[in-house]
């Protein structure tokens, strides 16, 4: 039987097929930096953006199939955003040890990637084994996250908050005032990643929850970029707007 969209899974679908464009823009130019700079964090905050991505390229894949086929996506590539994501952990604490905690790298990253170890085996055991036990069928296409995968989910959040923020508030007290409008953007970066975060899984999809959870999703990866990335006409316009 063949799948139809509803109009709101239509905006849901487009909507989020520009985050992702948008945001994989954002973080490939973080990459390119690391080549022409040479400075590690970028590298890895590049591809922090882009694993963090994961879990929402099910959308737009979905979308395509169903416009195309008829069917909706495969359960496997739900479970495959998931497992990506839990990558992100490890290149973003890369990018905290690098900027704050260089003597105490080998430690964290290895705890962060001990933990997702265990995620991954986890997952990787609920795939062939038990299912339910990272998502939860309903209706005739549709899962939702089980109560162990929330908790990973949440924890993941605490850390990427935890380390996201640390690294602003350093750079924000900065007395060098590139660095302090950097630490700005991320504060900002880590506030609306939180706002964004909410109105996309804590509350009740609307169009209004829709378009205004993306926009702010995107603002979030935009002040992520300019936090890592300051380019010249940004910097030039808000130190010299400050000077006058």
């Amino acid at each position: 039987m063949a799948v139809t969209l509803t109009p709101i899974e239509w905006l849901q679908s487009i909507s989020v097929l520009i985050f992702i464009i948008i945001s994989l823009i954002l973080g490939i130019k973080i990459i390119l930096k690391y080549f022409k700079h040479e400075r590690k964090e970028l590298l890895f905050a590049g591809l922090t953006i882009i694993l963090m991505l994961a879990p929402y390229y099910n959308d737009p894949i979905s979308f395509f199939l169903i416009i195309t086929t008829g069917k909706p996506v495969d359960v496997i590539i739900i479970y495959l955003g998931i497992g990506i994501v839990a990558l992100a952990n490890i290149t973003w604490g890369f990018v905290y040890t690098e900027l704050l905690k260089k003597e105490k790298q080998r430690l964290i990253l290895g705890f962060l990637t001990a933990q997702t170890i265990i995620f991954e085996f986890i997952l990787i055991y609920a795939i062939f084994f038990n299912p339910s036990l990272i998502l939860i069928p309903f209706g005739d296409r549709f899962y939702r996250e089980a109560p162990l995968l929330i908790g990973f989910y949440i924890f993941w959040l605490i850390l990427y908050l935890f380390m996201g923020f640390s690294i602003a508030i350093v750079a924000y007290k900065s007395d060098n005032r590139e660095v302090h409008l950097k630490g700005i953007f991320l504060l900002l970066a880590m506030s609306s990643y939180v706002v964004g975060t909410l109105l996309d899984f804590a509350i009740e999809i609307s169009a209004i929850t829709i378009i205004v959870g993306r926009i702010i999703m995107i603002t979030s990866y935009i002040e992520f970029y300019l936090g890592f990335i300051l380019p010249n006409w940004v910097k030039d316009f808000f130190i010299k707007s400050e000077a006058e």
